[in-house]
């Protein structure tokens, strides 16, 4: 069969002819008239001809479905296509059998099947990370997704890869836990940060069950992957699965800029830090006061009174400590967004050098 294969195939028809002018290393024809290479026959690109030599040399009683390695210098002596190893290891990797009998040998490969419906929302919770951003002005260089199963609403949580275990649970609890209370069951893929010993004690204390997802069986995960706009990429997979990571808790820095602003008045007064965004107010409304910014008149026939509404942005310093909070009062119909539109908000300033020029004037 493979000899018929051949005599239709273009590729092997260009190497006899090669083979009969002169030679190609490595090439050579059998006794039988059939290309071979390296001792091995020339196979032609017919997928349904391959996976067949394939499956007799993985599943046959007698060979107890050997691994990659074994299986391509089996085959090697006999056969040889182009990209010959790439389709023994997929074909192994693929072995329905493989991954049921041989699980021993690896670590934990985490869950196989689709995740059953959650019953309520903010019950069960996925997370993960979007990793390789641009460092934003905050220095923020990835984002913290996490999805309620049920409802399908995400939170994404910018953050910084640098920063400590115990400062992304503060950020958690602050961000998840204290908009939408404890969660029953968490998934997540294997990411170092999620199988340290200080993340399941912190959930171990709060009565969360942590599960995990498979490197290769992503539908475990489908939620965070869905919302992400890159597939999350797994790490090295550890065999130690006594202790997965060693390592758990790391001293890195930790960027505060992740607190989030009030975005109307009564997020504001009803803050925690309400006193000082009140204060914020007052000052800016002394200031329209100071510079005469209202004039009280009359309403004009046939016009509409245009509202108002405020601003709120928390001033930080170059190391990411509160300097100050600030509050502006807009009309409505102000539509820039921040972090959008803009980044701070701050009075106009001239420079000394454009201040030189107008004076040159």
């Amino acid at each position: 069969r493979i000899r018929r294969e051949q005599a239709s195939d273009e590729f092997v028809r260009v190497m006899e002819a090669n083979v009969r002018a002169g030679g190609v290393e490595g090439f050579q024809l059998g006794a039988d008239g059939a290309l071979e290479f390296r001792g091995g026959i020339v196979v032609p690109k017919v997928e349904a001809l391959q996976k067949e030599i394939l499956s007799e040399a993985h599943t046959a009683p007698y060979l107890a479905h050997p691994g990659s390695t074994k299986m391509y210098h089996d085959l090697k002596g006999s056969f040889w296509w182009r990209g010959m190893k790439k389709d023994v290891a997929e074909f192994v990797r693929r072995c329905l059998t493989c991954q049921q009998v041989k699980t021993k040998l690896h670590s934990p490969i985490g869950l196989l099947q689709p995740l059953p419906i959650p019953r309520w929302k903010w019950e069960e919770v996925t997370m993960d990370f979007v990793t390789g951003l641009p460092k934003s002005s905050e220095h923020h260089d990835a984002i913290w997704v996490v999805v309620d199963r049920l409802t399908k609403v995400a939170h994404f949580l910018p953050v910084s890869m640098k920063m400590s275990l115990d400062k992304l649970a503060e950020i958690y609890t602050r961000g998840i836990i204290r908009l939408h209370g404890v969660p029953v069951t968490i998934v997540s893929d294997r990411d170092p940060r999620f199988i340290s010993r200080f993340w399941h004690s912190l959930h171990e204390a709060m009565g969360t069950k942590l599960e995990f997802s498979s490197a290769y069986h992503l539908e475990t995960d489908v939620n965070n992957n869905n919302n992400k706009e890159d597939q999350y990429k797994p790490g090295k997979k550890n065999n130690n699965s006594n202790n997965p990571h060693p390592n758990g808790v790391l001293q890195l820095d930790y960027d505060t800029s992740i607190d989030e602003d009030p975005v109307s008045f009564s997020q504001a007064i009803n803050s925690d830090e309400s006193h000082k965004w009140i204060d914020a107010m007052k000052e800016e409304l002394n200031s329209m006061a100071k510079n005469n910014v209202w004039d009280l008149v009359e309403l004009p026939e046939s016009s509409k009174r245009v509202g108002c509404k405020w601003v709120f942005k928390t001033k930080r310093d170059s190391s990411g400590n509160i300097e100050r909070h600030k509050a502006r009062l807009v009309a409505k119909g102000y539509t820039q967004k921040d972090g959008i539109d803009y980044k701070q908000t701050f009075s106009p300033v001239s420079e000394k050098d454009s201040l030189r020029i107008i004076m040159a004037l």
